[in-house]
């Protein structure tokens, strides 16, 4: 299996093909998935905010309206 990590992981002669959400692990709140030189990034569904930068933990904070 194909994996973002700048590998050919599936033998197929091109490392990191596929599209992002096929080689980066779903987190919490993400919208859409880039694999760019072997590391997974993301964005985030409207209202919620990745505020620490750490992607394991995703967009961890949501937007609370007063």
């Amino acid at each position: 299996v194909e994996t973002c990590n700048t590998l050919d992981d599936d033998c197929d002669g091109t490392p990191d093909d596929g599209s992002g959400a096929a080689l980066c692990p779903p987190v919490t709140g993400g919208l859409s998935y880039m694999c760019t030189a072997g590391t997974c990034s993301f964005t985030c569904a409207t209202g919620r905010f990745d505020v620490n930068g750490v992607y394991d933990d995703g967009c961890e904070c949501t937007a609370v309206h007063m």
